[in-house]
């Protein structure tokens, strides 16, 4: 990383801190003996998140007789893992604010987001053998990155139009251009200095790469990252004849998943996204867009 662009970083007062709830979240990830009545408790510890989790137990979604009255219950309505994605998702994204000044498209940085971790979390719980709520960490903040740039150099992202900020390809090429580093790495960097894990650390350093790449491949995170990326671009689409093929390459390389594996688990896929854009009231794609990836995938699978 260049020296000057560390300097920024390192002296910056508007960068996003870690929420210290998400913190204690992410301590409850690792812990396979933790009750709903700890989750209970860390949640208590922001009043408004606590209301968040409960009314969300309690809205149509869930179809429950009764209405949840405490944090606990609405954490045993929605489950333990659910409950955790949903309240890292809230703690971090309220954490990060827009700046009115700023070119970077943030309703657009959420929506990759939420997507590459949702489909991260899906590829975790179908294909691989990784933690989910973990896998939906990881893809949640691998472009962190974007959001330091833009915090220490508001004018970054301005000459980036809409449609370019969609490719991260041509996005990372302009950060490389003008910073000789990427958000992967500065996002690294970020999430050190917050003293999150190294191997979400890591996976995050390196997730501007590809399912062809060994590097990346190799860590424990990268296979699952790599295709949530692609499925991310092909919902917000740039080349969505690129990460079809990517998507399958990296399906078949490292879990042994021809085409068919779209058949069986896209609609399922399809209704984990329209989950999550009900939960967090924030559209991730669009009915088309769902109905591409169906399409695709049915003309794949033949």
């Amino acid at each position: 990383m260049d020296d000057n662009l560390l300097k920024k970083l390192q002296t910056a007062r508007s960068l996003p801190s870690m929420p210290l709830v998400a913190v204690k979240l992410i301590n409850l990830l690792d812990d396979s003996d933790a009750s709903p009545e700890e989750l209970a408790d860390v949640l208590a510890l922001d009043v408004a998140l606590s209301a968040k989790i409960v009314g969300i137990a309690n809205s149509p979604l869930f179809h429950r007789a009764s209405q949840s009255q405490t944090v606990q219950q609405a954490v045993m309505t929605l489950g333990m893992d659910r409950s955790i994605a949903v309240a890292l998702g809230f703690s971090l994204r309220s954490s990060i604010q827009a700046d009115k000044r700023s070119g970077l498209d943030y309703e657009l940085f959420w929506r990759r987001s939420l997507l590459v971790g949702t489909a991260a979390k899906f590829i975790a719980s179908t294909a691989s053998k990784i933690n989910p709520e973990r896998a939906f960490l990881v893809g949640l903040l691998q472009d962190i990155g974007i959001i330091a740039i833009d915090k220490v150099d508001v004018e970054f992202y301005d000459l980036l139009q809409p449609d370019m900020q969609r490719d991260h390809a041509e996005l990372t090429n302009y950060e490389f251009t003008q910073l000789d580093a990427d958000h992967c790495e500065v996002g690294a960097w970020l999430l050190d200095h917050w003293s999150l894990p190294q191997d979400i650390v890591l996976a995050v350093r390196h997730s501007n790469q590809t399912v062809r790449d060994s590097e990346y491949i190799s860590l424990e995170y990268g296979p699952t990252l790599s295709v949530a990326n692609e499925f991310a671009d092909l919902l917000l689409p740039a080349n969505r004849e690129r990460s079809l093929t990517n998507i399958n390459t990296g399906l078949l390389k490292h879990w042994g998943i021809d085409e068919s594996w779209h058949a069986t688990h896209a609609v399922e896929l399809s209704a984990t996204i329209s989950e999550v854009e009900q939960i967090f009231e924030q559209m991730l794609t669009d009915n088309s867009d769902i109905g591409d990836l169906l399409q695709a995938a049915a003309h794949l699978s033949k």
